[in-house]
């Protein structure tokens, strides 16, 4: 997963992800930083499974 922030929306739609990225998140809110300092591990979880994700180290 990655997040990006752009100068422009132009720069955004010309953006291309590289292959190593699963899923971009940019336009999810919850995956800024401020939401993330505050999301417990449980949320983060969900979030991410949305996308397909899962933890490589549940606890």
């Amino acid at each position: 997963m990655a997040e990006a922030e752009f100068d422009s929306a132009a720069e955004a739609d010309a953006f291309v992800l590289p292959e190593f990225i699963l899923h971009g998140v940019t336009g999810d809110m919850r995956f800024t930083g401020g939401q993330l300092a505050c999301a417990s591990r449980l949320n983060v979880e969900k979030w991410l499974a949305e996308y397909g994700v899962t933890l490589s180290n549940p606890r």
